[in-house]
């Protein structure tokens, strides 16, 4: 075999290499764009959601606003019915650096800091009627994360304004 020979070969060789390639792209963009229209059918808002696809995995990343549609994206995960593992690691999203902040209204007392989403956790301190708070994460739809000073607990909506 020549020396042009195998040059030809190696080219030849090189070119089946990209054109699989190509085509594993293609199918794993297929993989991803279906995997976002799947999401999105059963309900999840997929704005700041990333998903990528490799070593035959799925991966999601970034953020959703409230706890119901996390809930919602753990839930399309779980009965998703995919042959391939999905790592799935979205979470609330962090509000902390949009600096929102509400304000306290109650009928007068202080409102309970509780522990966890729910009357059921401990509380664990109180914010005076009127005290600005700052909005950290959007648990539940009746139920956020605030923080003011040293404080930081859960509050219902019912409870809180927006400034």
């Amino acid at each position: 075999m020549s020396l042009e020979d195998i040059r030809r070969k190696a080219e030849a060789a090189a070119r089946d290499a990209q054109a699989n390639l190509s085509r594993d792209e293609n199918v794993v963009n297929t993989e991803i764009e279906q995997s976002y229209k799947f999401l999105q059918e059963k309900g999840v808002d997929t704005t700041s959601i990333n998903i990528g696809f490799e070593d035959n995995t799925f991966k999601l990343n970034g953020t959703v606003e409230t706890g119901e549609k996390l809930q919602t994206l753990n839930q399309a995960v779980e009965n998703s019915g995919s042959e391939n593992p999905i790592i799935n690691n979205v979470e609330l999203e962090d509000f902390t650096p949009k600096n929102i902040t509400m304000k306290v209204k109650t009928k007068g007392s202080n409102l309970n800091v509780r522990a966890g989403a729910g009357t059921e956790n401990d509380i664990v301190g109180k914010f005076a009627n009127g005290t600005e708070v700052q909005l950290v994460k959007k648990v539940q739809e009746d139920w956020y994360l605030m923080r003011n000073g040293e404080t930081e607990g859960y509050c219902h909506t019912n409870f809180l304004t927006a400034e």
